[in-house]
């Protein structure tokens, strides 16, 4: 009995993991060059989690306390571009200022620039700026850039996947417009919430919920 192959579309959907290296392309550290995204150990183990919540049928909710220079952020970007390149809706990337905003949709402009070309005949564009990825129908997506400093953020629409980063370093003021931004994403499935960040001492928002 000869078995028909499992599309490659089937198992990238399944497996992030594998859709990050076939699909997916970083800029490495040390040569300047795009390698493909192969996680490493401690990516792993944050990759294990969000899996193992996805094939759980759960809302994806998880907070990483992050040591530096680990692409942990680089591991969230790339769940954000995966959500939405298999999912509906905005995904909002929401850093504490201009530049590290900037940095963070960069890479997301990276993995759409490097894509093979089969990913991108699925996933067309209808804009691409320093603030947004649009598709075009029928996926009609978008990957929105924010900053914390923006209050009005994430409050006039629907959220389906939404990073966080470097949350311990936003100032105080910005709780209000954090737990907006949070309640924009609904808690049903295929839907994804990631909050990371470098400690910034035994004191703010960030640190409160880690020891919740």
């Amino acid at each position: 009995m000869i078995t028909a192959p499992i599309p490659c579309e089937t198992i990238w959907k399944a497996k992030p993991s594998a859709y990050f290296k076939d699909c997916l392309r970083i800029e490495d550290k040390a040569t300047a060059q795009t390698i493909p995204l192969e996680l490493k150990w401690h990516q792993i183990k944050i990759q294990e989690a969000i899996d193992r919540q996805r094939r759980q049928r759960r809302p994806v909710r998880i907070q990483i306390l992050k040591p530096r220079q680990t692409y942990v952020s680089t591991t969230s970007c790339a769940n954000v571009f995966h959500a939405a390149r298999f999912g509906r809706g905005i995904s909002m990337i929401v850093s504490m200022d201009g530049d590290s905003s900037e940095h963070l949709f960069s890479m997301q402009q990276r993995f759409y620039n490097y894509l093979p070309e089969s990913e991108k005949s699925q996933l067309k564009t209808l804009a691409s700026n320093r603030k947004e990825l649009k598709f075009a129908p029928p996926h009609d997506g978008r990957i929105i850039s924010e900053t914390a400093g923006k209050t009005s953020a994430g409050h006039s629409f629907t959220i389906r996947n939404l990073l966080l980063s470097e949350v311990p370093r936003w100032p105080e003021v910005f709780t209000d417009a954090t737990i907006g931004l949070l309640n924009a994403v609904p808690f049903v499935p295929d839907t994804l919430f990631i909050l990371e960040g470098v400690s910034n001492g035994e004191q703010g928002w960030f640190y409160e919920e880690w020891f919740k």
